[in-house]
C-alpha cells in the first residue's frame, strides 16, 4: 500500500515551516489509521488466500500460510507509521536511498541462504526479515533525526480487534462445514471472509480506540 504517499505535500510543507509537533500529531493520526486498514485488509488476505490458491490445485492450496508471512511483515511496518514518505519528505533521501540499498542487499542474501534450506518458504523468510528489520531501521533513523515518533501505545487495540475478527472469520469458516485445507470449500471461505469484513468494523467502532478515530 502507498496510500500515504498522499501526505507528501502537506508534510512538505510542515517541514518547511518547521511544525514539528503539527507533523508528529499527522503522523499518529495517519499511522493508527493504515494500521487499522492493514488489519482490515489482512485478514480479507489469510481468510481468501485458500480460496484462491484452490483454483490452481490442491497443492497450490497447502502454501497459503505463506500469506501469513507476508501479512504479518505489512502488520510490523504499518506499526511504525509512515516513516519513509515521512524520511523523504524531511530532506533526508540519500539516508532512504542507502536504507533501500540495504533491503536489496540483505534479502538477496537471505534469499541465497534460506532458498536451498527451505525452498519457497525462505524466500518468504528471507523477504519478511530483511524488509521488518530495515523498517524498523528506519523508523529508529527518523526518530534520531527529526524526534517523530509511532504512538507505540495505540497499536495495541487494532492487534487485538484483528485477532478477535479474524479468529471469527476462520470460526466461521470451520462452523460452515469447511477448511483451509479443504479444496472447493468456496462457500465456508467465502463466509469466513464476510465473518470477517463485518464484525472487524463492528468491534473497532464499539470500542473507545474507535470512536477516537472518527474524531
Amino acid at each position: 500500500f502507498a496510500l500515504d504517499t498522499s501526505w507528501a505535500p502537506r508534510l512538505s510543507e510542515l517541514f518547511i515551516k518547521n511544525e514539528i509537533e503539527a507533523i508528529q500529531k499527522e503522523y499518529s493520526t495517519i499511522g493508527q489509521s493504515l494500521h487499522v486498514l492493514f488489519w482490515l485488509v489482512g485478514g480479507i488476505l489469510l481468510l481468501s488466500a485458500p480460496l484462491f490458491l484452490g483454483f490452481y490445485g490442491e497443492e497450490a492450496q497447502r502454501f497459503w500460510l505463506l500469506v501469513a508471512f507476508f501479512v504479518g511483515g505489512r502488520w510490523l511496518n504499518s506499526a511504525g507509521g509512515p516513516a519513509q514518505i515521512t524520511l523523504l519528505m524531511s530532506g533526508r533521501s540519500k539516508i532512504e536511498f542507502m536504507n533501500t540499498l540495504g533491503v536489496n542487499g540483505l534479502n538477496f542474501f537471505l534469499n541465497i541462504v534460506c532458498i536451498p534450506l527451505w525452498g519457497i518458504w525462505g524466500a518468504v523468510l528471507a523477504t519478511f526479515i530483511s524488509l521488518s528489520c530495515f523498517n524498523v531501521l528506519r523508523i529508529f533513523i527518523l526518530y534520531r533525526n527529526t524526534g517523530i515518533h509511532a504512538n507505540w501505545n495505540r497499536t495495541v487495540a487494532p492487534v487485538l480487534i484483528g485477532v478477535i475478527s479474524i479468529a471469527c472469520g476462520f470460526a466461521t469458516v470451520y462452523a460452515t462445514g469447511g477448511s483451509p485445507w479443504e479444496q472447493h470449500a468456496y462457500l465456508p471461505l467465502i463466509a469466513g471472509v464476510l465473518s470477517h469484513i463485518i464484525l472487524f468494523p463492528i468491534i473497532l467502532f464499539s470500542t473507545p480506540y474507535g470512536g477516537s478515530l472518527l474524531k
